[in-house]
Formats: C-alpha cells, sequence, structure tokens
C-alpha cells in the first residue's frame, strides 16, 4: 500500500512518465502528508517503470498513451467516519493510492488536489450513503448540490483515465434518485461512474462490494484485496449518528456598498453587475428590497415610481432606472439602501450611492428691447445688463459676439467697426447709433450670443424702437393656446403670444399670475424672463384643455398689461410601451408543480398579448388574453439543467417590453437530516402517557421502521436507551415521508399503545417526546379497593345501615399534593359506592377524594403500603351531608325590550343552564352545581353551603344577556328567591322606520316640496290602547324627520305617534308584520 503525498505534482503525468526511466527511493523512516496529517510509512517512489506502466508514444511525439496493470493508476478516497476505516485503507490492492479525507478542508477539493497529484486511471469513493447522495466528512454531495462543485467535477473527468469513479456509499444508486444522482455524476464529470443499490459491507449483515448502478464505461475491478472484503466488520451505515451528517445549511448572502456614476441630466438604467452581492453557498440573486427611497431625484421601475420597502425579483433589474433633479450633480449626491434575497435568505443592509457628474451646460440669455430717442440722445451706449446669461452651472458672462448687424443703425466698439467677440469687460464701449435721424418710430434689430467661458448661447434679438413719442400706452395680448405631448417638457417663448403695443415697444416680461392645477410650471433663475420658465405635465397623463395659467406681459417701456390673460395647454398622448410587472420563479424541482403567474400592464390601456420563446418541452405556456399569461409543467429527471426563456409583450403599435430569466431545474429534494429524540417507559397506569412517577426502561432498543415491516432491519437506524430510558437519533437521513418509531420489547413487559409515527416534511426538522412502545408491566402491580359511605353519625366508621355514596372520585395522590393531578390513578365509586384502583405499584401512597359541595370528610385519608402483586381492600372513606344547606332559585326570562328587569308581559327562557360559577373563572365546571331552566324558565340549584356566590348562565347562540350576573349572600340553611336573569333574542330582532311629515296639501302622501318634522315620538302600541306605555319600543324623529325603532321580535304592531298640540294626523296608523 502507498499513501499519496498531495506535494508530489504534475511531473508523473503521462508526459513526464514517457520520459522519466529513473527510480527513486525513500530514506528509512515515516512521512507526513502535506496537509491530511497522516503518518506513511517508507515507501518507494518511481514514475513509469515504478508503476509498471508501458509507455507508448506516436510518431509525432504528441502525446502518450498510459496501459494499466492491476492495482495501478487506482486513487482510493476515505472518508474517516466510516467504521473501521484503517482496516479498508491497509486493504487496498497493491500499487494503489490512499488519502484520507481532513474535515477541517473542503473535500471535494481534497480529491482534485489528489487527482492532479497523481495519474488516476480510476477513483473509488468510500464513505456513508443513501438513495442519491454521498456524505463526505462536512460536505455532502446530491442531484441538487452536484451543481455547486461542476467546475472541481469537471477537473476530475478531464484527468480520470477508462476505468472511472467508483461510489462505495451504501445505496447511492438506489431507487430514481440513485439513478438519477450517478447519471449526474457522470453527466457533469464526463467519465463512467458506478455506484451501490443496497448496503455495502459485511455479507452476514447484508451488505455486499457490488456496485449494482453503471452509466458509462467502468473499470471491472475493486479497489481492495480479497482478504479485506471478507474480514470487514460492518456496513457503512451501521451508526448513522456521525456529526459529519448535517446537512450543509444555508448561508446568507452578502451585501456591498457599491457606487453608480452617472452624467448630469441623463437617465440611469440599472443591472444586476451594479450590485454587489456574493454568496458563499453560490446561490443566485433573486430578489432586492428597495428599503427606502433616493431623497433627491427619482427611482423607477418600468417608468413607475417605487415605494419604500418594495422588493423587486433579479429579472426586473434591467426596467429599474434613476434620474437626478434636472441641472442637479455632485459627488455622493443620493443614496438608497438595498437588501438581498438568494431565494433562502436575506443579506445585510448595503448602501448604493449615486454620484453625478457635471456636464457643462449651454448658458441662455435673453432678448432685450429698447427705446431710443435718436434726436434727443444721438447714440445708445450698451451696459452688461442689456447681455444677461443664465447658467445653471453659475458661470459668469465672459464675452458676447454679434452674430447679425443692425440694418438701419450701426455698432462701434471704442468708436471701432466692432471686433468678435467682444469680452464682458468691452460691453460698456459698444455703441449703437444712427444717421441721419429718421422721423416717426422705427425699429432696428441685431443678434448676439453669449458665451459662459466654456459654451456659446442660442441667437438672441436686441430689438431697437428709434424715435420719439410724447404718450405710453401698455401693451396687449389675447388669450393663447399651446399643446404639448404627453411626457414632455415645453419651454415658453413668444411665439405663443399675440404681442400688440400702440407705441411699437417690444415684449419684455411675462409674470404668471395664477399658476397651473396640474402638472407642474418651474422656473430657473430670472422669473420674468419668458425661456426661463418651463412647464411638465403629470407623468403619463394628457387631454385636450388639460390645465391652464393666467398671466400678464410688459413692454420695452416699462408698462405691464392692464388686462390677465389665460394660457390654455393642451397635452396629447403618445403610446406608452407596455411592461412586464411581474417577476419570474427561477428554479424548478423534478416531480413538482411550476408555475409562473405572468402580469403585464400597458398604461395607456391599450390590449396586450404576451408571447414566449426557447420553451422547454415540459413547460406550456399560455396567453389569457387580459394581460395575464401563466407558465406551468411539472419536470422529470431528464429536464434536469438550465433554461434561458423570453418573455415579449406587445400592443397594436408594435412596442415591446421583453423579460429573459434563467430557469434552473434540480434533482428531487435530498434527505433530510433529522434528530428524534424520547422517552422508553414502564406506563404503570395503562393510560399511554408518561406521567410523573411511571420509570423509564433502560437498554431497549429503539428503530425507525423505514419499511413498515415491524421488524428491525439490517439498514434501519438503531439506538439503546439510556439508563433513564431516554433515547436519541442524530442527523439521520430519511426521505420525506411517515416511519413508525418502535422497539424491541423487553420480556415480560406489554405494550400499551401503538407506535407512534413522525412525518418527515423538506428542512432539518427535530422531533422531541416521542415516547415510544409505552409499556406497562402486568406482573408484580396490586390494587387498592373500598367504599365510599355516608357517615351519618360522623364517627368516621362505616356502621351497619350507613348509605354507600355514589359518583365520588378516589385517586391515589402520588406527588400529596391535596389534587387529582393527570397522571394520578383514580376511579369513580358505583352505586354501591364501592370503588377499585387497579395497576398500582409496589409503594407508600395517599388515597384522597375530590371534594363535594355540602359533605364533610370524617375520615383522614388512608396511608397505604402496597406490596409486590397485593391487593388491598377496605380503604374506606366516610362523609356526612350537612343539614344547614340552602338554595338559589329564580326565573330566566325574554327581556324583550332589554331594561335588566322582568315586565309582566316578558316570558320565561326555557333550556338554559344556570350555575354558580364557584372558581369565577365564567366557564362551568364539572363540580360546580346547576341546574337547567324549567318550561317557564324557572329554576332551582339546591345544597348549597353557605358562602358568596356569582350566579352565571351557559350562553346560547343567538341571545344577548342585559342583566349583569347576580352575586348572592347565601346563610345557614337559606333558600334565596327572585335571582332572575334577562336575555333578549338579537339574532332574530328587526326594526320599524319612516318619516314624520308635514303633509301640508293633506294627501296622505309625502310630497317631494313637503318635509320631515323633527321632535315626534313614534312607538309600538303592543296593548293597542292607544298610549305609549312604559315598557313599548318608541323613537323620536330626527331634524329630517326620520326614525328607526330596533330590536323588534317577530309579530304584528300597531305604529302610533304621541299626537302634539296644533297638528292633524292625515295618514292612519300603520299596522306592520315583522
Amino acid at each position: 500500500m502507498n499513501f499519496l503525498n498531495q506535494n508530489h505534482n504534475h511531473e508523473i503525468f503521462c508526459k513526464k512518465l514517457a520520459i522519466e526511466e529513473g527510480v527513486r527511493s525513500q530514506k528509512s523512516g515515516v512521512r507526513r502528508t502535506g496537509s491530511m496529517g497522516i503518518l506513511i510509512p517508507p515507501t518507494t517512489f518511481a514514475p513509469c517503470r515504478w508503476l509498471g506502466i508501458k509507455s507508448i508514444r506516436d510518431k509525432d511525439n504528441s502525446h502518450c498513451v498510459s496501459i494499466w496493470p492491476p492495482g495501478m493508476g487506482i486513487l482510493v478516497i476515505i472518508d474517516p467516519t466510516v467504521e473501521s476505516y484503517q482496516m479498508l485503507a491497509s486493504g487496498v490492492l497493491a500499487g494503489a493510492k490512499v488519502v484520507i479525507l481532513n474535515s477541517e478542508e473542503d473535500e471535494v477539493r481534497q480529491i482534485t488536489r489528489a487527482i492532479l497529484d497523481y495519474p488516476v486511471n480510476s477513483l473509488h469513493i468510500v464513505c456513508h450513503g443513501s438513495p442519491g447522495s454521498l456524505q463526505l466528512g462536512n460536505t455532502k454531495l446530491s442531484t441538487s448540490t452536484l451543481t455547486k462543485y461542476e467546475a472541481e467535477l469537471k477537473r476530475w473527468g478531464e484527468t480520470i483515465g477508462s476505468g472511472g469513479i467508483l461510489l462505495y456509499g451504501c445505496e447511492v444508486g438506489a431507487g430514481d434518485i440513485g439513478k438519477a444522482f450517478v447519471g449526474r455524476f457522470h453527466e457533469l464529470s464526463g467519465v463512467g461512474v458506478a455506484g451501490a443499490v443496497g448496503p455495502v459491507g459485511n455479507a452476514e449483515l447484508g451488505g455486499s462490494w457490488e456496485l449494482g448502478v453503471k452509466v458509462g464505461e467502468v473499470g471491472d475491478g475493486l479497489a481492495f484485496g480479497e482478504e479485506v472484503l471478507v474480514s470487514y466488520p460492518g456496513v457503512l451505515p451501521e451508526d448513522l449518528l456521525f456529526a459529519s451528517q448535517i446537512e450543509p445549511v444555508n448561508t446568507a448572502p452578502t451585501a456591498n456598498n457599491s457606487n453608480i456614476r452617472i452624467d448630469e441630466d441623463t437617465t440611469y438604467n440599472f443591472s444586476i453587475t451594479d450590485f454587489d452581492y456574493t454568496d458563499s453557498d453560490g446561490d443566485p440573486l433573486t430578489e432586492i428590497e428597495i428599503v427606502n427611497l433616493p431623497e433627491r431625484g427619482e427611482l423607477l421601475l418600468a417608468g413607475s415610481p417605487l415605494t419604500p420597502g418594495q422588493t423587486i425579483s433579479a429579472t426586473q433589474v434591467g426596467t429599474l432606472s434613476y434620474r437626478p433633479e434636472i441641472h442637479e450633480n455632485g459627488d455622493n449626491y443620493t443614496t438608497f439602501p438595498v437588501i438581498f434575497n438568494d431565494g433562502a435568505e436575506n443579506s445585510n443592509q448595503a448602501t448604493i450611492t449615486i454620484n453625478v457628474n457635471p456636464v457643462n451646460d449651454p448658458p441662455v440669455s435673453a432678448d432685450d428691447n429698447i427705446r431710443f430717442e435718436a434726436n434727443i440722445t444721438g447714440q445708445f451706449q450698451f451696459q452688461e445688463s442689456n447681455f444677461p446669461i443664465i447658467d445653471v452651472d453659475g458661470d459668469n458672462l465672459a464675452s458676447i459676439t454679434i452674430a447679425q448687424e443692425p440694418n438701419l443703425g450701426s455698432l462701434t466698439l471704442n468708436d471701432e467697426p466692432v471686433t468678435n467677440p467682444i469680452p464682458v469687460s468691452d460691453i460698456d464701449q459698444l455703441v449703437y447709433s444712427i444717421e441721419p435721424t429718421p422721423v416717426g418710430n422705427n425699429i432696428d434689430e441685431f443678434t448676439f450670443t453669449v458665451n459662459d467661458g466654456q459654451a456659446d448661447s442660442v441667437e438672441y434679438t436686441i430689438n431697437i424702437n428709434v424715435g420719439e413719442r410724447s404718450t405710453d400706452t401698455p401693451p396687449t395680448v389675447a388669450d393663447a393656446e399651446i399643446t404639448i405631448e404627453e411626457d414632455t417638457t415645453f419651454q415658453f417663448n413668444t411665439s405663443i403670444f399675440n404681442f400688440r403695443d400702440a407705441d411699437g415697444d417690444f415684449f419684455s416680461n411675462f409674470n404668471i399670475t395664477r399658476t397651473p392645477e396640474l402638472g407642474r410650471q418651474e422656473t430657473f433663475t430670472d422669473e420674468g424672463v419668458l425661456e426661463n420658465i418651463f412647464y411638465i405635465p403629470n407623468h403619463n397623463e394628457f387631454g385636450n384643455n388639460y390645465t391652464n395659467l393666467e398671466f400678464q406681459i410688459g413692454d420695452s417701456g416699462g408698462l405691464n398689461s392692464q388686462e390677465t390673460y389665460t394660457l390654455n395647454i393642451n397635452v396629447s398622448p403618445v403610446n406608452d410601451n407596455p411592461v412586464f410587472t411581474s417577476g419570474a420563479p427561477t428554479t424548478a424541482t423534478v416531480g413538482q408543480l411550476y408555475t409562473y403567474q405572468i402580469t403585464a400592464n400597458d398604461i395607456d390601456e391599450d390590449p396586450i398579448d404576451i408571447n414566449s420563446s426557447n420553451i422547454p418541452g415540459w413547460l406550456q405556456f399560455t396567453d389569457n388574453g387580459n394581460g395575464t399569461a401563466t407558465l406551468t409543467g411539472t419536470p422529470t429527471d431528464q429536464d434536469i439543467g438550465n433554461s434561458d426563456i423570453e418573455l415579449t409583450v406587445s400592443d397594436p403599435s408594435d412596442t415591446t417590453d421583453t423579460q429573459i430569466f434563467s430557469l434552473q431545474v434540480t434533482g428531487p429534494q435530498a434527505p433530510t437530516n433529522l434528530q428524534i429524540s424520547g422517552t422508553k417507559f414502564n406506563d404503570i397506569n395503562n393510560n399511554g402517557v408518561l406521567d410523573f412517577i411511571e420509570p423509564g426502561l433502560a437498554g431497549v432498543t429503539i428503530y425507525v421502521d423505514i419499511n413498515n415491516n415491524q421488524v428491525l432491519d439490517n439498514d434501519e437506524p438503531r439506538v439503546v436507551t439510556n439508563s433513564e430510558g431516554s433515547y436519541l437519533f442524530e442527523n439521520i437521513s430519511l426521505d420525506p415521508g411517515t416511519y413508525s418509531i418502535r422497539d424491541i420489547p423487553p420480556v415480560g413487559l406489554t405494550q400499551t399503545v401503538a407506535a407512534p409515527t413522525i412525518t418527515v416534511n423538506s428542512g432539518s426538522t427535530t422531533f422531541t417526546n416521542i415516547d415510544i412502545a409505552n409499556i406497562a408491566t402486568i406482573a408484580q402491580s396490586g390494587s387498592i379497593s373500598g367504599t365510599k359511605f355516608n357517615d351519618l353519625n360522623g364517627d368516621g366508621f362505616f356502621d351497619p345501615g350507613e348509605p354507600p355514596l355514589e359518583g365520588f372520585t378516589i385517586y391515589v395522590d402520588f406527588d400529596n399534593s391535596n389534587t387529582l393531578d393527570a397522571d394520578e390513578p383514580n376511579a369513580i365509586t358505583n352505586t354501591d359506592g364501592t370503588y377499585t384502583i387497579n395497576n398500582i405499584p409496589a409503594g407508600n401512597y395517599t388515597v384522597r377524594e375530590v371534594q363535594q359541595t355540602g359533605f364533610t370528610q370524617t375520615t383522614p385519608d388512608p396511608i397505604v403500603t402496597v406490596a409486590a402483586d397485593q391487593n388491598i381492600s377496605n380503604i374506606n372513606l366516610g362523609n356526612f351531608q350537612s343539614s344547614e344547606l340552602g338554595s338559589i332559585s329564580g326565573v330566566k326570562f325574554q327581556d324583550d325590550n332589554q331594561s335588566g328587569f322582568q315586565d309582566p308581559e316578558e316570558l320565561g327562557l326555557p333550556g338554559f343552564r344556570i350555575y354558580l360559577d364557584q372558581n369565577n373563572n365564567n366557564t362551568l365546571d364539572a363540580n360546580e352545581p346547576n341546574a337547567i331552566t324549567n318550561t317557564d324558565g324557572t329554576y332551582t340549584i339546591n345544597n348549597i353551603p353557605a358562602g358568596n356566590y356569582t350566579v352565571r348562565e351557559v350562553q346560547q347562540t343567538g341571545f344577548t344577556q342585559t342583566t349583569p350576573d347576580p352575586i348572592v349572600t347565601v346563610a345557614a340553611d337559606q333558600n334565596i328567591s327572585n335571582i332572575n336573569l334577562g336575555n333578549f333574542q338579537s339574532s332574530e330582532l328587526g326594526s320599524i322606520s319612516g318619516v314624520k311629515f308635514q303633509d301640508d296639501n293633506q294627501s296622505g302622501f309625502q310630497d317631494p316640496e313637503e318635509l320631515g318634522l323633527p321632535g315626534f315620538r313614534i312607538y309600538l302600541d303592543q296593548n293597542n290602547n292607544n298610549t305609549l306605555d312604559a315598557n313599548e319600543p318608541n323613537a323620536i324623529t330626527n331634524t329630517d324627520g326620520t326614525y328607526t325603532i330596533n330590536n323588534i321580535p317577530a309579530g304584528n304592531y300597531t305604529v302610533r305617534e304621541v299626537q302634539q298640540t296644533g297638528f292633524t294626523q292625515t295618514t292612519p296608523d300603520p299596522i306592520v308584520t315583522v
């Protein structure tokens, strides 16, 4: 046997083996492997010839082929949790290499390193197993977890030769789940794989070394010599209680802070890579919770604003966007917190920081209007204020450029022709002049641009009114109207107004006197400058006459319009893209129904169609035609893997939205690791429950009856109870299902109840208090018997002629608490007063009775010693019945008017149970005195000792109690009467309502113009005496004359009013049937 040193590397691969011919020797002594902590005996190393390999090169020496003698090229991996693993390690074939796994490292990666350090023709893995899974130390390989190691398994397959991979885990290839596991192992590794279908190990214990399931080409030879195969003492699952079988738990993902950088005045569309998500389990990101929204700007999903705490799926991230406030920028401009989810657990909270890069915005200026009285001043000298600059970046005016010269006059700079650009410092030297002086008013103009040091503005115009006038008149315009498109921003300009000025002055300023009710109007810098005003309608809103605003205008002469005008705003609709509003589930499990309820929306309410492509055959897609669709199906083993699915939603204009997601199908759910605990006990009182004094039974074998054949089979988990009768199954693997927990009963004990069962569902589960078998000993148990009697003379002895007492509970007070507990043996006395309590083990006991009202015990509580199998008799208990008992009586009545008193016409209610609530718990307990009301509602509760009592009723459905529960003091031998309790039958009550009105035309009907009369009393004349009596239902009319009389039992009623002076009734008294 040779142990593999993991530091021995690729030099012994095939290409090296074809060259190396020497023999290296290892000196005597011992050697420790690099990281496995195993002492390795001295051995001899030699490449190629040492391995007995014949190297064959092709003619161009490009590669070699290895021919493997028996035992050579075999790598054996052994999990040290396997029983007698040292025997297996020492019994491998000569020349084979052994690696003992180290539980402190990832076991799969240990195997990968070993394969890369040794030329492997066949890989043999020895560990615990179950159908469809292998337990490699702390690593569990199953159909659902193999994908996690896909890269590792592929590296195995690239190195392993034709001998393949042999899996010695018990039953790893058993059943459909086992075959699927072996097939998936073959698919990922690319080499042949074989696995056991039954227990692996000793034949006498039901084991074998046969690997019954093979997928692909696998060698026939085993890795062990015949001697160790015969002598191995156990089967691999003989003891399933090993710590390394802990199911890997899901580790919560990690969220890291991340930064996004965007340009000012742009919309940023997120991608999944913008979120810094890591998951040590390799689970994909499934959901993102937007914990709070950014304080600045707007975060949108498919164009609609998000709400704090909203969760979006990973497939929706492509429709997540952010836009900052217009013209705003800065590092750390804003943030928002997020939490990630991997499909099982949430991550910590992380912060997404948005940085907005500044961009230079071109400056904005404004047209100007100048009145130039040429005949007086001769020329006009400009100032910087004639060329205003508005720059959202805060830049100042740097220069101006004259784009077009005046038509009538001329411009000069420092008495010279203008040279562009004109620095801001020279603007006050810019002069306009005109010769000869014109007659009347003349209009001249020139255009210019402003520059902020980086960019020019658009052209603006200075209008010059050349001439003179003696008067000045305010300007006028007309109401105006504009039409803009939905979701656009409109910039105001003079073209929308029909500006008129009798003096020839120009448009100068624009002032909004009433803002629009819908949308928003925004102004940048100087409010009076028309071009600095913008209007933005609300998102996705449109309509003719959508909104309007009111305004005034001013002219270049400094006068404002005297009137206020209206600007009507129409917003024309544009077609919006339909969008998906649902996120897809991205995982499916073999054998389980997968369903994705797809939803989409079109803000324009256009009809939409949902279509699919790249749908695997096991899925069925249905467009429901109402903006929803369904994707459903149940995958099989053949469907394991990933599918990229594309969904498209479109409207009649062929605008679309696309949703693409990857759907992963995994194998059946892996077996669940369980913990089961309970107690095996001697059920002394034969009640099937573990009671306080009942002892546990040590040394009893407990097992999980997996196949429910009521026999302990070799592959079934078993444990032995400890000294207290307790047992524990820890970290055992069971498929989902229902299992019986059974025992092998000790001799002389009989089972009292059926074996308990557990139901295993998905996930790790703990079952406690599974108190199984519940055995009661029949031998060596005794009994206590006697008579309960009426001790008429109170002497404490059962004298001749003293009558028996029936119905008393006699019990053995195990814990001496003076109270009958649930686990204490007891019996009820027969008609002759006798009782017997059976199945009493040897011991000393106090016998007591449950006291009854009106009786006084005359004998002390007996203390009885019971020997093994002894029946103790004549344990008698005496009572006498007090002669000073009283009674409580009264009537249960139908309180029709809910007055709390029984009126003469209110009848009794039969069949109600009235009781004395001695412990004041609002519940009739078994020992509380009670009586049922007679046909006339009367009741009497007798034999009541002196004391204070609360009288209650057992409530009945449909009735509401109208009287408080009476508290009654009973003296010795006192009979208390007239303890009455009232109810009204709430569920069967009706009402009568109407209007009392001023019948001006005496027609007997209320006409539309006839008003209600307030303050009239309307009543039901139950005795038909034309008078409102004290107990008759009534109501007073409201301010509008309406009234309602509630809580009226079924019957016929005459409705009347109490007449008021000065009024004459014009309608007959109505007769109403309720």
